[in-house]
């Protein structure tokens, strides 16, 4: 096993041991007296220690008395170990100390973001998803490279059009003489319902913070300008649904292409009433990608089509219901509804909910609004005329040049020297070259102005990592997850040099404790499963229909060696695992599942029955084998 494998082995024993999620019930060992239970060396452990250890060791029955004294008897096991290894000095090992360093500064940033703004922002989306609202809209543009007077200007009007609409002047027709949206001349300022993440965040945010029938303060979005809007209704969003179209598409502009395509939805409608939606969908769809996929679109929210697709595929109920034919600007459209979203838990919708907030223009400024309630109480050592000085070691015209990682000059003098102590973290001149290279100066601003101002862009961008070098000390769970590190990672190194290191070497001993103990390492009953995975729509079919034709896998498969496109898996089950592979126990047995959604692309699973148990070989056992030769 490799070190740092081993490492991660060690430290994922330590975290079942104790992981930071708190069950409800206390345990019955639970007592209020202060009661000294374990001592170790000068180290006591009260029972209102071991008590707290408990309930962050996230024990599924925290009420078991014997669940509780197993706890004390393993926890105690693993503070010898880590008392054994400061015995011996690991502890002091400098490439410990700067391991746990480099640990707590790259725990740090992201421990903070995820509790002070992904989450909240999370928890946000999730609320905000649960409502959809239907509101008036006034835009005032601001173009990205308008003067501060032209701003000054759209920011005055806006400011007395919205005074208008407080007096009681309607709001619409406000919208009609005043708005910059180009939209308003055919919908009078009422926008399609703003459902989550459909709209810029600062708009979907006033939304969703004005009550009904009020008008929500000024906003101003870096994309258009300035925004407010009245709220006139909210209703509860629709779940997702997943959909299969039929589309038919003149061919032309023509008054014959016309008729030819309502001649060819009349057959589109036939063909319905003899065949399944799927099989009318592969054989008559104007577009190569629907037929492919048998019609398909795959998983959609309210508002993702076009109006009026949106709402007569979103007025469909009850799974298997089929559309009347839609028109819309690109031909006829013929949707069944195939499936309807669960409704998830938080919990279950966060990874989602994540992805997308990554993927928001506005994150970095939710991180630098943090980043300015921390900076207030963090100490800055900085010396502005020795920041000056290294500055006009060259010739400013020049200064952006000799920042530039290919420079002689500016680094080669000065570069390694601090220029900054900001909460104990080392900011030197080539981290700030490195930074203010990347960037540009603005607007009637010199090199020796633009260094400077670079400089607190640079010590903003720190705040965050400045702040998590002394996190341990102002929270406990982040100093838990450092402790943690620390003793986990003595205590790799103390097992590592007297326990694994040797077991692992001694073959013989392997070989012989395998020979000994020939019904310990077995298989039982288990599933075997295979599968085809591909991102192409046009394979993963391809392969469906070659399983369809009585073809074997092992052909299939066979037939696609080398090729990257097409994934195939063979997987051994002996329950449910939570993952895709699941669906398998519920399979015929070597009859095919149906393509389906998987990360990227499409899967397709087979059950090939069930293997009877055995014992192991030597090569199969060997993890479990030396574990135990290990103990």
């Amino acid at each position: 096993m490799k070190p740092l494998s081993l490492l991660l082995a060690v430290l994922g024993i330590w975290a079942a041991g104790c992981s930071s999620s708190k069950p409800a019930n206390a345990p019955v060992a639970a007592s209020s007296n202060n009661v000294t239970v374990v001592k170790i060396g000068n180290d006591t452990f009260t029972n209102q220690q071991l008590h707290k250890e408990f309930l962050l060791s996230g024990e599924a029955d925290a009420t078991s008395l014997a669940k509780y004294t197993d706890f004390v008897k393993r926890y105690t096991a693993l503070r010898l170990k880590v008392k054994d290894a400061e015995r011996i000095g690991l502890d002091r090992d400098s490439a410990l100390v700067l391991d746990l360093s480099n640990y707590r500064t790259q725990l740090g940033k992201p421990y903070l973001l995820e509790n002070a703004v992904y989450k909240p922002l999370i928890a946000e989306a999730y609320e905000r998803e649960k409502i959809n609202i239907q509101v008036s809209h006034i835009l005032m543009a601001v173009d990205a490279a308008a003067s501060p007077e032209d701003t000054l200007i759209a920011y005055k009007k806006a400011v007395a059009v919205r005074d208008s609409a407080l007096k009681g002047i309607d709001f619409n027709k406000l919208a009609i003489n005043n708005s910059s949206d180009p939209s308003t001349a055919r919908n009078e300022g009422r926008l399609p319902l703003v459902i989550r993440g459909k709209y810029i965040y600062p708009f979907e945010s006033i939304a969703y913070n004005t009550p009904v029938g009020q008008i929500s303060p000024i906003v101003r979005s870096k994309e258009f300008g300035y925004h407010f809007l009245k709220v006139e209704s909210q209703v509860p969003a629709s779940a997702g649904k997943q959909f299969s179209q039929i589309f038919i598409q003149p061919k032309g502009t023509s008054t014959q292409d016309s008729l030819d395509a309502k001649v060819r939805l009349q057959d589109v409608l036939n063909q319905l009433k003899e065949k399944s939606f799927e099989d009318v969908a592969r054989q008559l769809n104007d577009d190569d990608f629907l037929r492919e996929r048998a019609g398909d679109i795959g998983m959609r929210k309210r508002g993702d089509l076009i109006e009026p697709l949106d709402s007569a595929a979103f007025g469909l109920e009850k799974v298997g219901d089929v559309s009347e034919p839609l028109l819309s600007s690109f031909g006829y459209h013929i949707f069944r509804l195939t499936a309807i979203e669960e409704t998830k838990a938080l919990a279950d919708k966060s990874g989602e909910l994540r992805t997308q907030l990554q993927s928001n223009p506005y994150l970095q400024d939710f991180v630098k609004a943090y980043s300015n309630t921390l900076r207030p109480s963090l100490p800055l050592n900085f010396d502005a005329a020795a920041f000056d000085k290294k500055l006009s070691l060259v010739p400013a015209d020049s200064l952006f040049e000799e920042l530039s990682p290919n420079s002689k000059t500016l680094r080669a003098a000065v570069g390694n020297q601090e220029i900054a102590n900001y909460n104990g973290l080392s900011i030197s001149f080539n981290d700030f070259a490195d930074f203010a290279y990347r960037r540009t100066k603005e607007a009637n601003e010199n090199n020796t102005q633009a260094a400077k101002r670079l400089f607190q862009d640079l010590i903003q961008e720190k705040t965050i990592d400045a702040y998590a070098l002394t996190l341990d000390k102002k929270d406990e769970n982040f100093a838990n997850l450092i402790r943690k590190y620390r003793d986990g990672t003595l205590m790799f190194k103390i097992s590592q040099d007297s326990i694994w290191t040797p077991a692992g070497k001694d073959t013989v001993g392997l070989r012989n404790y395998f020979n000994a103990n020939p019904d310990k390492y077995k298989f039982g009953e288990r599933t075997k499963a295979i599968s085809f995975y591909a991102t192409a729509d046009s394979l993963i079919y391809g392969i469906a229909s070659r399983l369809g034709g009585g073809e074997s896998a092992e052909a299939i498969a066979a037939s696609f060696k080398g090729n990257r496109n097409v994934r195939y898996e063979t997987v051994y089950l002996t329950n449910a695992t939570n993952s895709v592979y699941d669906k398998v126990l519920t399979l015929e047995v070597n009859k095919p599942s149906a393509p389906e959604p998987y990360q990227r692309g499409k899967i397709i699973l087979i059950n090939t029955g069930k293997e009877a148990p055995r014992n192991k070989s030597y090569a199969e056992s060997l993890s479990e084998l030396t574990g135990d030769y290990q103990q």
